[in-house]
């Protein structure tokens, strides 16, 4: 099992280093916001899992068959041996949460929490390697809450800045505490 994982990671720094990179970038914010809302430790290392595979469906030129990005990557991990919640996550990590998305067009809390948590984690790291502020980042992400992203993660992104800030004005949404308080939210699976 492990092998495949590091093959495909390996096939995506080939493909491009910065892919890796942002995957595991992208691994460390889900974490952090998974942590801060209290998500049980096996639901986040599912979530962990699926943040460093989330781009696999870029390793391929998609192909002339019309396999968009969500259908490769669904392609990819299937016959993975990994567990079902982590291909659960990566299925549905382009649904949005006003039910415009896609492959299933899921709404709301219909989409796992997991795939909520990597949409928001990915969006900003995003925007981190856009070379944008922090702020511009959270205001242009925050423009979404409710259309394309879970309003009360965003919520949560913004309370683990604030948190940051007052320990820290130069720190990032990564070194979040997950002593911090949570805001309370559904105990939906994945």
């Amino acid at each position: 099992r492990l092998g495949s994982i590091r093959s495909l990671l390996i096939l995506l720094d080939a493909k491009d280093p910065e892919l890796r990179q942002h995957a595991l970038r992208v691994m460390e914010y889900s974490k952090t916001l998974a942590e801060f809302i209290q998500v049980p430790k096996a639901t986040i290392s599912s979530i962990k899992f699926a943040a460093l595979l989330h781009e696999v469906g870029k390793i391929p030129e998609v192909t002339s068959s019309g396999d968009g990005f969500q259908r490769m990557t669904d392609r990819i991990v299937e016959p993975l041996k990994i567990p079902e919640k982590v291909k659960l996550i990566l299925h549905h990590q382009s649904e949005r949460f006003d039910g415009k998305g896609e492959p299933d067009g899921l709404k709301g809390e219909d989409i796992p929490l997991g795939s909520r948590i990597l949409a928001i984690a990915d969006a900003y790291d995003e925007g981190i390697s856009s070379g944008r502020s922090e702020d511009e980042i959270l205001e242009g992400i925050s423009a979404f809450a409710g259309t394309q992203f879970d309003p009360l993660l965003i919520e949560t992104l913004v309370s683990i800045r604030n948190a940051d800030e007052e320990e820290d004005p130069d720190s990032k949404f990564e070194s979040a505490s997950s002593s911090d308080e949570p805001i309370q939210y559904s105990s939906q699976s994945a």
